[in-house]
């Protein structure tokens, strides 16, 4: 879709254009709002009235954050005009990307919509909450060459790398490695076997320390309801191999 620059929408006119798409929807294009929410380099206030109804409708906008618009006039500046707005769809079924093969002045941005979960790679961060600032400020302190000469291109080049490659090291020092997360392991037992166990854990510990006759008698009913369903989960199991072997026999 186009929204020309020269129209002023109000909140209601975006409003009613949702309504209109239904409950389940996705839209993109050159709206021509600028807020910095979605990564324009200001808010003007077709892009207050946008962000305004995009909450009142319930729905959601996804960008890539860089420019989209860019002009041949050198006294305009580049901005990111060009996005997406959708309603009850899942964020992770949806990923954006940038196609920059210019057609025009605008760069075109591409939508994936999946039927399944598009597991995306974490942004890399120099920094985490567990950085120490002391420390990096004593690095920069200390290391930082402050004669360096300005006065050739080649210079500068050389001073923005020199600065760069400083944050990034003071940055290395002063924050720990991160953990990996422990991933849970895939259990195979079935549900009403592992809520049999947990009922017959917490009995158990309440015997244990009440030694109360009735926390006794539950105990032992949770561990005679456990056996029986073990035995029914092991004959069925058993059941399911044999037929399975079976079947290859009878296709061999």
């Amino acid at each position: 879709m186009y929204i020309p620059p020269r129209h002023k929408i109000e909140a209601e006119d975006y409003k009613f254009f949702f309504h209109h798409l239904g409950n389940k929807f996705i839209v993109g294009g050159d709206w021509n709002a600028k807020h910095t929410n979605w990564g324009s380099r200001l808010t003007t206030p077709k892009g207050r009235n946008l962000l305004q109804s995009i909450a009142n409708c319930n729905c959601s906008y996804i960008s890539t954050g860089e420019p989209t618009y860019w002009p041949s006039d050198p006294n305009k500046t580049l901005d990111l005009l060009d996005f997406f707005i959708y309603k009850s769809i899942a964020t992770n079924c949806i990923q954006i990307e940038t196609n920059w093969d210019l057609s025009s002045n605008y760069s075109l941005i591409i939508a994936t919509l999946s039927t399944h979960t598009i597991y995306k790679p974490k942004t890399l961060r120099l920094t985490s909450p567990k950085t120490d600032w002391n420390t990096f400020r004593t690095h920069i302190d200390a290391s930082i060459k402050l004669n360096i000469k300005l006065k050739q291109p080649d210079n500068i080049d050389e001073a923005v790398n020199y600065i760069t490659c400083l944050i990034q090291e003071a940055a290395w020092r002063s924050t720990p490695p991160a953990i990996p997360e422990k991933k849970n392991p895939i259990s195979l037992t079935p549900p009403h076997i592992r809520e049999i166990v947990t009922g017959e854990r917490t009995a158990g510990n309440r015997w244990q320390r009440n030694r109360n006759p009735i926390d006794k008698r539950v105990y032992n009913q949770l561990t005679r309801q456990l056996k029986a369903a073990l035995q029914v989960t092991r004959k069925a199991t058993f059941e399911t191999y044999i037929n399975t072997l079976s079947k290859e026999d009878h296709v061999i």
